[in-house]
Order: C-alpha cells, then sequence, then structure tokens
C-alpha cells in the first residue's frame, strides 16, 4: 500500500483543498487503492457520494450500492464492504460535512 501524506497530495496538485487531501490521503490509507494516479478519480467520487447525500441517500445506501457496483466490475479485486463504508463516512466527513445526514456510518 503506498502511504503518501496529505501534504505530498495537495503540494502535488494545488487545486486540490486540504479537505480534498485529507480525504484522498485516508482514502488511500484504507486500502481502497495503492495508486496515487487515481487521486482525481476518487475526488470525483467523493463528490458524486455528496451529490447524493445531499439527495437524500444514507449512507448505508451509498455504501452497498458502492461495495456492489466494485464486486460486479471487479469482482474479488474490488473493495470490501468496511472499505466501502469508509469511502463514504470519509467523503461526508472532509468533502461535505454540512449535509446533513440521520443515518450517518460511525467509522
Amino acid at each position: 500500500m503506498l502511504a503518501v501524506p496529505a501534504g505530498g497530495i495537495a503540494s502535488a496538485d494545488p487545486t486540490i483543498s486540504p479537505n480534498e487531501a485529507k480525504f484522498v490521503h485516508e482514502v488511500l490509507t484504507v486500502g481502497v487503492t495503492n495508486d496515487e494516479a487515481d487521486v482525481m478519480r476518487l475526488l470525483s467520487a467523493g463528490r458524486e457520494i455528496c451529490y447524493f447525500l445531499n439527495d437524500g441517500a444514507s449512507e448505508d445506501q451509498l455504501a452497498d450500492m458502492i461495495y456492489q457496483n466494485s464486486q460486479e466490475s471487479q469482482g474479488d479485486e474490488g473493495i470490501n464492504p468496511s472499505q466501502s463504508r469508509s469511502v463514504v463516512f470519509l467523503a461526508h466527513k472532509y468533502l461535505c460535512p454540512e449535509v446533513k445526514n440521520e443515518t450517518s456510518i460511525r467509522a
């Protein structure tokens, strides 16, 4: 697994905010990917999670959807349920903390 300090990610792309860098760093830490080149894809996925949270989806629904999509596209190489829950929790925490969600996952 690639351990990338949050400051390193932010300095690699000045368009990434500190909270976006924290999100990417923590997603890398839970082992969702080990490829730093996935930064923009991770941020895009995180923003999409925020869109659905803002639209009323629960964190559990989104985590289940992400896990199922990963299994369908990558099989056993995809992420596990714990990782999908972490991605949703981290997106909410760092990318859209202002979105109120009554079913917040506690990591």
